[in-house]
């Protein structure tokens, strides 16, 4: 999605690496060049009544139509991302209507495409647990990423910047257990400086990180992370990830092995299981676990048929309350730049006497960009 998250799931086309499309090359945030001309033709389907080929629909996948519009060295993006949710529908749920996404972005290249600058603004709702009181103290336009961009060889990318902490696999669901749980979610950037390197068939992350320098410096979690993956063949890339940071608070450290693997034309599985260790300035320590599986299968081109499986427990290896979440849905891009989700969410909490029935949710999205 150009000025959208990422999806791994385009292994499924034979694209392991998000370096292909993103100028970020772990993913999230502007597509290149290519990347606008792979969502218009393999990740999305014909536009109704027309009669374009591949190549037109490549060629005009620029923003506000042809790629070249505007010069080599300038590139601008924008995306709306909003949901219709249904909570619990068994019982007396509401429904609302929440605006996760509304974003501008304005990319500077050199001619050698060796430097990018790249920056993104975007609007940021009060959250729904924010006193009325205290909402007008809190800032709806924030930056959601900017960095300076440098590819200084073909096997080496340094940036430096505000960009997603480099981690796990990324999905667009900021609420999924394995960016929900991990402080890893929509608003969770950090300064710091990231080397990508890839010595085939391995892709190396490593990302120092010194917080948000926007908040309070109490909150600030600094420290490092490092990812870990290779490519096992054409259809399977296997990884691990770590990370320790610490602010004032809480000490935090995490562990994953997340893979990504293709099945067929189209279809793939996206797994990964973490653990999440926090320790609080009291010393207390708490040991979570998380299991993310979401296996896709496309029905036609631009329509996938997505399944997901969550698990989550604040207490690894014991007897405690444990939250599990399906998540069944459809996802279809009639058209580049244009997107809908339909899902239902079921949800449930087990444990030591706790057993309660199933929640539904159900969640419709749509999603728009230049």
């Amino acid at each position: 999605m150009p000025q959208a998250w990422s999806y791994p799931s385009t292994i499924s086309h034979g694209y392991a690496a998000c370096a292909t499309c993103h100028y970020n090359p772990y993913g999230n945030g502007p597509l290149t060049d290519y990347g606008r001309a792979l969502s218009a033709t393999v990740m999305s389907a014909r536009p109704p009544f027309s009669r374009a080929t591949d190549e037109e629909l490549a060629e005009n996948s620029g923003f506000l139509g042809r790629q070249d519009r505007l010069p080599d060295w300038l590139r601008f993006g924008a995306s709306f991302r909003g949901m219709v949710y249904a909570s619990d529908l068994t019982r007396k749920g509401q429904s609302r209507f929440i605006p996760m996404q509304l974003e501008a972005t304005a990319i500077y290249q050199s001619k050698s495409r060796n430097h990018q600058v790249v920056a993104t603004m975007g609007y940021a709702p009060d959250p729904a647990t924010t006193p009325t009181a205290k909402r007008s103290r809190i800032p709806n336009l924030i930056s959601r990423e900017h960095y300076w961009s440098y590819r200084a060889s073909r096997n080496i990318t340094l940036l430096s910047g505000l960009v997603d902490t480099a981690f796990g696999t990324r999905v667009p669901d900021h609420i999924a257990v394995h960016r929900k749980y991990t402080s890893l979610a929509q608003n969770d950037q950090t300064h710091g400086v990231l080397l990508y390197w890839t010595p085939k068939p391995w892709q190396v992350g490593f990302h120092l990180f010194l917080g948000n320098l926007y908040q309070k410096s109490a909150l600030r979690h600094k420290g490092g992370s490092l990812i870990l993956e290779r490519l096992i063949n054409d259809r399977w890339m296997l990884g691990t990830s770590l990370l320790h940071s610490k602010n004032d608070y809480r000490t935090r450290q995490m562990l994953a092995v997340h893979s990504r693997s293709r099945h067929g034309e189209g279809n793939a599985v996206l797994a990964e299981i973490g653990l999440v260790r926090n320790r609080s300035a009291d010393a207390t320590v708490s040991l979570a676990n998380y299991i993310f599986l979401q296996p896709s299968l496309e029905l036609a081109r631009g329509l996938q048929f997505l399944t997901t499986f969550e698990y989550y427990t604040t207490k690894a290896f014991e007897s405690e309350e444990r939250f599990f979440r399906v998540t069944p849905g459809i996802q279809y891009f009639p058209m580049q730049r244009v997107e809908f989700r339909f899902e239902l969410q079921t949800s449930r909490y087990l444990g030591q006497g706790v057993v309660n029935g199933d929640i539904y949710s159900l969640m419709s999205q749509v999603h728009l960009w230049l």
